[in-house]
């Protein structure tokens, strides 16, 4: 993030360099005569580059902000956009005419020329997969803010427990899951199980092995905590039927994959009315096990459960 600020600044100079030649040029010449005569004011080119600024917001920036870092794309629309700020009030203070009309253009060259270029060497603006080193690490006074100090500690954490989940899912444990996912989780796992019973078929994931991550979001709602974790690993994914033929993937080859995760922190007590299992109705005489099937009823509250779970690369 830092370099690519570091790119616009250079751009904030090459744009003003601009200006300054335009003032050699018939194009500057015209934009200054039309100053003199009173025709174009300082302010009158503040009001037209305000105006500039919605459609430069919405076609441009924007867009941009998603092309540079889709993880954080307000924060780089702001970065943006104050970028562009400083380089409207010099340009202003130089040739406010001149200013005026490069602003103008570069709202079409934006629009139609640049985020069009960029969005199609890097995928679509809010779908595109993106490479593990545009991910940043969540700093230090944002994970102080969700109540964390130690990232890595906090990251390790949530990894074992993905790991454990992925175990879990190959074993068929019904019970670790309910206690290490959220409940609209657990139910994708359930019926992906479910399928496999019917067929007689288990998918196999072994030798998981994390290769590096970052924990790259995380912020408070009024229900809880998110942590939002991308990691690279890999591990052998594959399938197998009942006489343990391989049915699916390979048992020989690793895969190699960056999966976006988020976990969430209920804050808030939450009474469970169902059994995630059986869906039967939970009572009070149950608030530990169900009652029919003697599922384990644990969806805690104050710790992390896996919510989403989502393939970047592969």
């Amino acid at each position: 993030m830092k370099k690519k600020i570091i790119s616009f600044l250079i751009l904030v100079g090459i744009v003003v360099g601009i200006v300054l030649l335009s003032n050699n040029l018939d194009f500057g010449m015209a934009a200054t005569d039309m100053m003199e005569s009173d025709e174009m004011s300082i302010w009158g080119a503040i009001l037209c580059e305000a105006f500039v600024s919605i459609h430069m917001s919405v076609f441009v920036l924007f867009p941009l902000a998603g092309i540079i870092n889709r993880n954080n794309v307000v924060k780089t629309f702001i970065v943006l956009f104050c970028i562009r700020l400083v380089i409207l009030i010099i340009g202003d203070i130089i040739n406010p005419a001149v200013m005026m009309i490069i602003d103008f253009m570069s709202v079409f060259f934006g629009a139609f020329i640049l985020v069009p270029v960029l969005g199609f060497t890097k995928g679509a603006v809010y779908g595109s997969k993106l490479a593990f080193h545009e991910y940043e690490d969540l700093e230090e006074h944002e994970l102080s803010n969700i109540g964390f100090s130690n990232g890595e500690l906090l990251k390790r954490v949530l990894l074992d427990q993905y790991i454990d989940i992925k175990y879990a899912f190959s074993d068929f444990d019904y019970k670790k899951l309910v206690e290490l996912c959220s409940k609209n989780k657990y139910l994708l796992y359930k019926n992906e199980l479910k399928l496999l019973e019917q067929v007689g078929d288990k998918r196999i994931f072994k030798d998981l092995n994390i290769i590096d991550s970052k924990i790259y979001d995380g912020y408070k709602s009024n229900d809880g905590i998110t942590v939002k974790v991308v990691v690279k690993l890999e591990y052998y994914d594959y399938t197998v039927d009942n006489y343990n033929k391989v049915t699916n993937g390979s048992d020989t080859n690793k895969e190699d994959v960056m999966v976006e995760l988020s976990f969430f922190k209920s804050l808030k007590h939450k009474d469970i009315e169902e059994c995630p299992n059986c869906g039967s109705p939970v009572t009070v005489n149950s608030m530990e096990f169900c009652s029919y099937c003697g599922t384990e009823l644990n969806f805690k509250v104050g710790e992390f459960v896996l919510d989403t779970e989502s393939i970047v690369q592969k």
